[in-house]
Protein backbone atom coordinates (compact mmCIF):
# COMPACT_ATOMS: atom_id res chain seq x y z
CA UNK A 1 0.00 0.00 0.00
CA UNK A 2 1.76 2.92 -1.77
CA UNK A 3 0.73 6.91 -1.40
CA UNK A 4 0.01 8.24 -4.54
CA UNK A 5 0.88 11.48 -6.42
CA UNK A 6 -2.25 12.93 -6.68
CA UNK A 7 -2.03 15.16 -3.17
CA UNK A 8 1.74 16.04 -2.52
CA UNK A 9 2.59 19.39 -1.01
CA UNK A 10 4.85 20.83 1.29
CA UNK A 11 4.69 23.65 3.84
CA UNK A 12 6.98 24.90 6.48
CA UNK A 13 7.34 27.69 8.93
CA UNK A 14 10.03 28.51 11.47
CA UNK A 15 10.53 30.48 15.05
CA UNK A 16 11.19 34.31 14.29
CA UNK A 17 14.72 33.37 15.47
CA UNK A 18 16.85 30.76 13.92
CA UNK A 19 20.02 31.71 13.66
CA UNK A 20 21.19 29.47 17.06
CA UNK A 21 18.96 26.57 14.99
CA UNK A 22 20.70 26.54 11.38
CA UNK A 23 24.46 27.46 13.22
CA UNK A 24 23.66 24.08 15.17
CA UNK A 25 22.57 21.97 11.85
CA UNK A 26 25.33 23.24 9.88
CA UNK A 27 27.53 20.88 12.49
CA UNK A 28 25.00 18.24 12.74
CA UNK A 29 25.19 17.58 9.36
CA UNK A 30 28.88 17.48 9.29
CA UNK A 31 28.62 14.33 11.00
CA UNK A 32 25.05 13.01 9.67
CA UNK A 33 26.02 10.52 7.17
CA UNK A 34 24.07 8.55 4.01
CA UNK A 35 20.61 6.64 5.16
CA UNK A 36 22.67 2.79 4.52
CA UNK A 37 19.97 0.76 2.00
CA UNK A 38 18.75 -2.12 4.32
CA UNK A 39 15.16 -2.77 2.61
CA UNK A 40 14.01 -4.39 -0.59
CA UNK A 41 11.50 -3.28 -2.56
CA UNK A 42 9.16 -5.82 -3.70
CA UNK A 43 8.36 -4.92 -6.89
CA UNK A 44 11.50 -4.37 -8.24
CA UNK A 45 13.72 -5.70 -5.96
CA UNK A 46 15.72 -3.34 -5.11
CA UNK A 47 17.47 -2.07 -1.52
CA UNK A 48 16.07 1.06 -0.30
CA UNK A 49 16.92 2.95 2.81
CA UNK A 50 13.82 2.61 5.04
CA UNK A 51 12.66 4.78 7.96
CA UNK A 52 14.86 3.29 10.50
CA UNK A 53 17.76 3.70 8.36
CA UNK A 54 17.03 7.17 7.93
CA UNK A 55 16.96 7.58 12.01
CA UNK A 56 19.91 5.44 12.39
CA UNK A 57 21.78 8.31 10.11
CA UNK A 58 21.09 11.54 11.93
CA UNK A 59 19.77 10.79 15.69
CA UNK A 60 23.25 10.95 17.05
CA UNK A 61 24.51 13.98 15.13
CA UNK A 62 21.63 15.87 16.02
CA UNK A 63 21.00 14.98 19.27
CA UNK A 64 24.76 16.02 20.30
CA UNK A 65 23.47 19.38 18.84
CA UNK A 66 20.64 19.50 21.05
CA UNK A 67 17.79 18.38 18.33
CA UNK A 68 14.42 16.97 19.34
CA UNK A 69 12.52 15.85 16.10
CA UNK A 70 8.80 15.47 16.47
CA UNK A 71 6.55 13.73 13.59
CA UNK A 72 2.21 14.07 14.17
CA UNK A 73 -0.17 12.98 12.18
CA UNK A 74 -3.36 14.33 11.14
CA UNK A 75 -5.73 11.89 8.52
CA UNK A 76 -8.70 13.14 6.61
CA UNK A 77 -9.80 9.85 5.10
CA UNK A 78 -7.23 8.95 2.41
CA UNK A 79 -5.30 12.18 2.91
CA UNK A 80 -2.88 12.31 5.73
CA UNK A 81 -0.31 15.44 6.66
CA UNK A 82 2.76 14.81 8.25
CA UNK A 83 4.34 17.71 9.96
CA UNK A 84 7.79 17.19 10.71
CA UNK A 85 9.25 19.60 13.71
CA UNK A 86 13.21 20.21 14.23
CA UNK A 87 13.13 21.73 17.84
CA UNK A 88 16.88 23.06 19.50
CA UNK A 89 17.24 23.44 23.09
CA UNK A 90 17.71 27.47 22.32
CA UNK A 91 13.82 27.03 21.83
CA UNK A 92 14.30 27.78 17.84
CA UNK A 93 12.12 25.19 15.50
CA UNK A 94 11.30 25.06 12.02
CA UNK A 95 9.02 22.81 10.97
CA UNK A 96 7.55 21.66 7.41
CA UNK A 97 3.96 19.81 6.83
CA UNK A 98 4.07 16.65 3.85
CA UNK A 99 0.46 16.05 2.43
CA UNK A 100 -0.57 13.30 0.16
CA UNK A 101 -3.19 10.46 -0.79
CA UNK A 102 -2.89 7.19 0.16
CA UNK A 103 -2.83 4.30 -2.59
CA UNK A 104 -5.98 2.83 -0.58
CA UNK A 105 -8.32 3.99 1.86
CA UNK A 106 -7.37 0.71 4.32
CA UNK A 107 -5.49 0.69 7.43
CA UNK A 108 -2.52 -0.21 6.00
CA UNK A 109 -2.65 2.28 2.81
CA UNK A 110 -2.79 5.23 5.52
CA UNK A 111 -0.22 3.20 7.53
CA UNK A 112 2.38 2.98 4.47
CA UNK A 113 1.79 6.83 3.53
CA UNK A 114 2.48 7.93 7.09
CA UNK A 115 5.90 5.78 7.07
CA UNK A 116 6.62 7.09 3.74
CA UNK A 117 6.05 10.69 4.56
CA UNK A 118 7.77 10.44 7.96
CA UNK A 119 10.78 9.43 6.07
CA UNK A 120 11.01 11.91 3.48
CA UNK A 121 9.62 14.70 5.87
CA UNK A 122 12.40 13.64 7.94
CA UNK A 123 15.53 13.52 4.78
CA UNK A 124 14.31 17.08 3.63
CA UNK A 125 14.27 18.31 7.30
CA UNK A 126 17.88 17.40 8.07
CA UNK A 127 19.54 16.76 4.70
CA UNK A 128 19.52 12.87 4.74
CA UNK A 129 20.63 11.82 0.80
CA UNK A 130 19.73 7.66 1.15
CA UNK A 131 21.97 5.33 -0.68
CA UNK A 132 18.54 4.85 -3.11
CA UNK A 133 15.24 5.08 -3.25
CA UNK A 134 11.74 3.10 -3.86
CA UNK A 135 10.37 5.39 -6.49
CA UNK A 136 7.59 3.58 -7.15
CA UNK A 137 6.52 4.11 -3.71
CA UNK A 138 5.80 7.42 -4.86
CA UNK A 139 3.20 6.37 -7.48
CA UNK A 140 0.53 3.37 -9.27
CA UNK A 141 2.46 2.86 -11.29
CA UNK A 142 1.35 0.03 -14.53
CA UNK A 143 2.26 -3.79 -14.63
CA UNK A 144 4.52 -2.53 -17.81
CA UNK A 145 6.10 0.60 -16.70
CA UNK A 146 7.06 -1.84 -13.23
CA UNK A 147 8.85 -4.30 -15.73
CA UNK A 148 11.04 -1.41 -17.61
CA UNK A 149 11.66 0.27 -14.38
CA UNK A 150 12.89 -3.17 -12.86
CA UNK A 151 14.74 -3.82 -16.07
CA UNK A 152 16.38 0.00 -15.59
CA UNK A 153 17.15 -1.22 -12.20
CA UNK A 154 18.63 -4.96 -12.84
CA UNK A 155 20.64 -2.67 -15.51
CA UNK A 156 21.93 0.04 -13.23
CA UNK A 157 23.34 -2.98 -11.13
CA UNK A 158 25.31 -4.54 -13.48
CA UNK A 159 27.22 -1.61 -14.04
CA UNK A 160 27.51 -0.39 -10.75
CA UNK A 161 31.89 0.03 -10.58
CA UNK A 162 33.64 -1.90 -8.06
CA UNK A 163 34.78 -0.27 -4.78
CA UNK A 164 37.85 2.10 -4.99
CA UNK A 165 41.16 0.49 -4.42
CA UNK A 166 42.86 0.68 -1.25
CA UNK A 167 45.60 2.92 -2.82
CA UNK A 168 42.93 5.80 -3.47
CA UNK A 169 42.34 5.45 0.36
CA UNK A 170 45.65 6.20 0.82
CA UNK A 171 45.93 9.42 -1.48
CA UNK A 172 42.99 10.37 1.07
CA UNK A 173 45.15 9.75 3.90
CA UNK A 174 47.74 11.52 2.72
CA UNK A 175 44.93 14.82 2.37
CA UNK A 176 44.74 13.97 6.02
CA UNK A 177 48.77 14.64 6.49
CA UNK A 178 48.42 17.77 4.46
CA UNK A 179 45.25 18.72 6.10
CA UNK A 180 47.31 18.33 9.37
CA UNK A 181 49.88 20.52 8.69
CA UNK A 182 47.66 23.17 7.65
CA UNK A 183 44.97 23.17 10.56
CA UNK A 184 47.15 22.49 13.72
CA UNK A 185 47.64 19.36 15.83
CA UNK A 186 44.75 20.10 18.03
CA UNK A 187 41.52 20.95 15.81
CA UNK A 188 43.19 18.11 13.66
CA UNK A 189 42.81 15.49 16.68
CA UNK A 190 39.66 17.59 17.92
CA UNK A 191 37.63 16.48 14.47
CA UNK A 192 39.29 12.63 14.78
CA UNK A 193 37.85 12.77 18.32
CA UNK A 194 34.48 13.93 17.53
CA UNK A 195 34.40 11.07 15.08
CA UNK A 196 35.49 8.32 17.77
CA UNK A 197 39.03 8.50 16.03
CA UNK A 198 42.27 8.95 17.34
CA UNK A 199 44.29 8.23 14.25
CA UNK A 200 43.68 8.91 10.24
CA UNK A 201 45.19 5.66 9.62
CA UNK A 202 42.10 4.06 11.73
CA UNK A 203 39.59 5.06 9.12
CA UNK A 204 38.43 2.72 7.02
CA UNK A 205 36.25 3.07 4.55
CA UNK A 206 36.07 6.12 2.11
CA UNK A 207 32.60 7.22 3.22
CA UNK A 208 33.82 7.98 6.48
CA UNK A 209 37.50 9.40 4.73
CA UNK A 210 35.06 11.89 2.84
CA UNK A 211 32.92 12.44 5.69
CA UNK A 212 35.81 13.01 8.11
CA UNK A 213 38.18 15.18 5.64
CA UNK A 214 35.06 17.26 4.95
CA UNK A 215 34.29 18.41 8.65
CA UNK A 216 38.14 19.23 8.68
CA UNK A 217 37.54 21.50 5.85
CA UNK A 218 34.73 23.12 7.85
CA UNK A 219 36.81 23.48 10.66
CA UNK A 220 39.60 25.07 8.73
CA UNK A 221 37.46 28.06 7.86
CA UNK A 222 36.59 28.19 12.22
CA UNK A 223 40.28 28.34 12.77
CA UNK A 224 41.43 30.91 9.63
CA UNK A 225 38.67 32.86 10.99
CA UNK A 226 39.60 32.91 14.90
CA UNK A 227 43.12 33.58 13.77
CA UNK A 228 42.28 37.05 12.15
CA UNK A 229 39.75 37.79 15.87
CA UNK A 230 36.74 37.21 14.20
CA UNK A 231 34.68 34.32 15.87
CA UNK A 232 32.06 32.74 13.57
CA UNK A 233 28.91 31.16 13.75
CA UNK A 234 29.53 27.34 13.97
CA UNK A 235 32.17 27.83 16.58
CA UNK A 236 31.66 25.95 20.17
CA UNK A 237 33.15 25.84 23.52
CA UNK A 238 34.88 22.37 22.19
CA UNK A 239 36.78 23.79 19.51
CA UNK A 240 37.18 27.35 20.82
CA UNK A 241 39.15 25.08 23.50
CA UNK A 242 41.66 24.31 21.45
CA UNK A 243 42.48 27.08 19.14
CA UNK A 244 46.22 28.56 19.82
CA UNK A 245 46.88 31.14 22.32
CA UNK A 246 47.78 33.60 19.91
CA UNK A 247 44.09 33.16 18.27
CA UNK A 248 42.73 33.61 21.22
CA UNK A 249 44.70 36.80 22.16
CA UNK A 250 43.74 38.17 18.55
CA UNK A 251 39.89 37.40 19.22
CA UNK A 252 40.49 39.35 22.51
CA UNK A 253 42.06 42.43 20.72
CA UNK A 254 39.00 42.55 18.40
CA UNK A 255 36.64 41.99 21.03
CA UNK A 256 37.84 45.37 22.69
CA UNK A 257 38.30 47.24 19.75
CA UNK A 258 34.78 46.62 19.00
CA UNK A 259 33.46 47.19 22.50
CA UNK A 260 36.00 50.51 22.28
CA UNK A 261 33.39 51.28 18.91
CA UNK A 262 30.73 50.66 19.98
CA UNK A 263 30.43 52.63 23.50
CA UNK A 264 33.67 54.83 23.02
CA UNK A 265 37.29 54.39 24.35
CA UNK A 266 36.78 55.66 27.51
CA UNK A 267 33.36 53.03 28.29
CA UNK A 268 34.76 50.29 25.97
CA UNK A 269 38.26 48.94 27.27
CA UNK A 270 36.06 49.04 31.21
CA UNK A 271 33.60 47.01 29.73
CA UNK A 272 36.10 44.77 28.25
CA UNK A 273 38.17 44.25 31.58
CA UNK A 274 34.72 44.14 33.81
CA UNK A 275 33.19 41.22 31.16
CA UNK A 276 36.65 39.41 31.40
CA UNK A 277 37.37 39.19 34.96
CA UNK A 278 33.82 38.15 34.89
CA UNK A 279 34.03 35.21 33.18
CA UNK A 280 35.04 32.01 33.98
CA UNK A 281 36.35 30.76 30.62
CA UNK A 282 37.55 32.33 27.09
CA UNK A 283 34.37 31.16 26.06
CA UNK A 284 31.98 32.79 28.38
CA UNK A 285 33.57 35.86 27.98
CA UNK A 286 33.54 35.55 23.93
CA UNK A 287 29.84 34.67 23.91
CA UNK A 288 29.15 38.10 26.91
CA UNK A 289 30.71 39.97 24.68
CA UNK A 290 28.75 38.88 21.91
CA UNK A 291 25.77 39.54 23.57
CA UNK A 292 26.54 43.00 24.09
CA UNK A 293 27.56 44.01 21.02
CA UNK A 294 24.25 42.27 19.54
CA UNK A 295 21.90 44.19 21.63
CA UNK A 296 23.89 47.31 21.22
CA UNK A 297 23.36 46.92 17.53
CA UNK A 298 19.62 46.30 18.35
CA UNK A 299 18.89 49.48 19.88
CA UNK A 300 20.81 51.38 17.01
CA UNK A 301 18.68 49.75 14.90
CA UNK A 302 15.53 50.06 16.61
Amino acid sequence: MTPTVEEFKVNYWTSEQVTELFAALSIAQQNIMGASKDATNPHFGSKYADLASVWDACRKPLTEQGFAVLQPVTADGPKVTITTLLAHKSGQWISAELTMTAEKPTPQGIGSAITYGRRYGLCAMVGISPEDDDGNAASDVSGRAKRAQAEVVETKTAKVPPKEPKSQLFDALKAFADMKKALGEKPYYYVLSANGFHKSNEITDETTTRSVYKQMVGVKKLVDAAANGEVLDGMNASLFAVLPDSSIAAIQREMRNKLAAAFGTEVGPQEFDEMRAASATNWEFVGKVRDALAEYNAKLGA
